[in-house]
């Protein structure tokens, strides 16, 4: 709603969807992690939300560029934990069912990964990430130099056998590098 221009003042909407609360048609409550003030569901989209909620992330890892519409976060949604991610075209995230495994920055310079994320669902970010670089509509990379995991240097860092694992290597001192 902040996006768009054309809707109606806020104050009509919310009038029109507490009127639908009390015929039942939709319910209120807080859904969506890290948004403030009212958020109303379908009573059928409540009830997937708490199935999503209690299972544990399954499904495919899909990376998506920070400047894409389908990513929910950014633009006063915050993801979960501490990171906040700029929408800018050098930054990617990788989610699995809507949730963020990790953060990529600058073409994956700075790495950040969600707190639960397991170490298996790292490295399936890790390698979607490397995957859509070396997609066709990345083409002018040759190189991914990694310089922090979690704001600490690669090389000291428990992602670097997931690094390893993907095809990067040690490159600086403390820095760990891809070629594309």
């Amino acid at each position: 709603a902040k996006r768009e221009s054309s809707l109606l003042p806020w104050s009509v909407i919310a009038f029109q969807l507490q009127r639908m609360e009390m015929r039942g048609e939709i319910r209120r409550g807080y859904f969506v992690e890290g948004l403030s003030g009212m958020q109303f569901a379908l009573p059928e989209a409540h009830t997937l939300l708490q199935s999503l909620r209690a299972a544990p992330p399954s499904g495919p890892c899909v990376v998506l560029n920070a400047c894409d519409p389908a990513l929910p976060y950014g633009q006063g949604i915050d993801a979960p934990g501490e990171v906040r991610m700029t929408r800018t075209p050098q930054n990617f995230c990788a989610l699995r069912n809507g949730t963020p495994l990790a953060w990529f920055e600058q073409y994956g310079t700075r790495i950040s990964t969600a707190p639960d994320s397991s170490q298996e669902h790292i490295r399936e970010a890790l390698s979607g990430f490397v995957t859509h670089l070396r997609s066709s509509t990345h083409r002018e990379r040759t190189s991914v130099t990694v310089e922090y995991c979690n704001d600490a240097r690669p090389s000291s860092s428990p992602m670097e056998p997931l690094l390893r694992s993907v095809g990067f290597y040690r490159d600086k001192v403390q820095t760990m590098r891809l070629d594309l």
